[in-house]
């Protein structure tokens, strides 16, 4: 997939059969919040071949088989409100490539029903499935101090992608 490209987000179903136990593929997760843009359609803004680990400070990263969409940032919802606005990276298993004319799909997208809220105590409410529990599960960790730390594609990006040197030319 290239910049420009269209792509649909595939079903809830089709990502969460991708998903490891720990919500991610490949060390990547799939949040919460990218719940809401399953089904639509998007234009790829960018391969996300690489990225910056402003988390962990463990420098430039090579990230492989990922997109960026157009105009899709974590809000936050899932995360404590965190107010970062990071761009969401979307594993290319997670969407498929539109083969139509880009005047076809520019039509606007319906939006889509927000996904299911409530907090990590409850139980599952009806027609709330047990995986989408576990991904909201899968963003909170309660330290020995009793603090919640949040766990999100931002702080994941030392398991879900390679250190990359600056001395790599491949790179530029």
């Amino acid at each position: 997939m290239r910049a420009g490209e269209w792509v649909e987000v595939r079903t809830r179903e089709e990502i969460l059969a991708t998903l490891d136990g720990q919500g991610c593929l490949d060390g990547m997760p799939f949040m919460p919040e990218m719940l809401a843009f399953c089904g639509r359609r998007f234009r790829v803004f960018k391969r996300a071949h690489k990225t910056c680990d402003t988390v962990n400070k463990t420098g430039g990263r090579r990230v492989a088989s990922a997109v960026h969409l157009d105009e899709l940032r974590c809000d936050g919802a899932a995360h404590g409100g965190c107010q970062a606005g990071c761009l969401l990276f979307w594993k290319d298993a997670w969407v498929k490539p539109l083969p139509q004319a880009a005047e076809e799909l520019a039509a606007p997208n319906v939006p889509a029903a927000p996904p299911p809220a409530f907090s990590p105590t409850e139980l599952p409410k009806p027609g709330v499935r047990a995986a989408d529990l576990d991904l909201h599960q899968a963003t909170r960790q309660v330290g020995a101090d009793g603090a919640v730390r949040y766990r999100c594609q931002a702080t994941q990006l030392p398991v879900a992608t390679s250190a990359l040197s600056g001395w790599d030319v491949r790179q530029y």
